[in-house]
């Protein structure tokens, strides 16, 4: 039999990370931080690449053990959501503004009624846009698995770095709805509520989301709901998370009667 070729070490590190990443993230909901084992991730890379890999390969070579193996699997899952979730939003923005014209079409933004009716409409309509991204992404899968994770490795010096990289990750994430909320906002001629600002806002409409997305991904969708809260009444279909992301809006922002355009 020919000889397998002995990889850079630099090589076997990206291997591994790439095969223990993609398991995170397809199994994440399912996935124990026990489960994602040495064994696991070298019978996958065996399968897709032909490539045998042992503990011999990478212990004491590339990874002290296991746990630093995982901190390094979920390090390279938290850079790639913070560089995805971007481009995610910024995919999506066009899709979102779609939504915010065909909601504010006919309305009278002068009008504080029309202006408050509109923030209604891109509650209802954009909330479905984000929530599709978020689900096409598998967001929550990835959020999961580095939870489960997190709380699997052992030393604080692990837990650490791990927090580090996911806070990394939801920084931007928060700065890049944050400046979605702050032109929607001055779309409609809006203002916060006292004692509230756009920061606050957002941390509660992202957890929300997340939140309303993990339980989907354990009960499956959950159904629409049709309500008359069209302008001149008539029925509307809501999804769940949107009339909560609208009940959220209602809180935290007012028409702000002195705006100019």
């Amino acid at each position: 039999m020919k000889r397998q070729p002995r990889l850079r070490r630099e090589e076997l590190r990206s291997l591994m990370l790439e095969a223990g990443r993609a398991i995170l993230f397809e199994d994440g909901l399912g996935l124990s931080a026990e489960s994602l084992t040495f064994k696991k991730v070298f019978d996958r890379v065996e399968a897709e690449t032909g490539i045998r890999i042992t503990n011999a390969s990478v212990i004491g070579r590339v990874w002290s053990g296991q746990d630093a193996y995982r901190v390094d699997v979920v390090d390279r899952l938290a850079t790639t959501m913070a560089a995805e979730d971007g481009s995610l939003l910024d995919t999506e923005y066009e899709a979102v503004f779609i939504s915010v014209a065909v909601a504010l079409e006919g309305l009278d933004l002068t009008d504080p009624d029309d202006r408050a009716f509109g923030l209604q409409e891109i509650a209802r309509r954009s909330t479905r846009v984000g929530s599709g991204a978020m689900e096409e992404s598998r967001w929550v899968f990835r959020t999961v698995a580095w939870m489960m994770t997190v709380f699997g490795v052992s030393g604080q010096k692990d837990v650490d770095v791990l927090q580090h990289t996911m806070g990394t990750a939801y920084t931007r994430s928060l700065e890049r709805f944050r400046e979605l909320n702050s032109t929607l906002m001055t779309l409609l001629g809006l203002r916060m509520q006292p004692g509230l600002s756009i920061d606050d806002f957002t941390r509660a409409q992202m957890a929300f989301l997340e939140g309303f997305q993990l339980r989907q991904a354990i009960e499956g969708p959950l159904p629409d709901v049709i309500l008359p809260t069209g302008h001149d009444g008539s029925d509307q279909e809501w999804s769940m998370a949107a009339i909560g992301v609208q009940a959220l809006a209602q809180r935290y922002f007012e028409v702000d009667p002195e705006h100019s355009w």
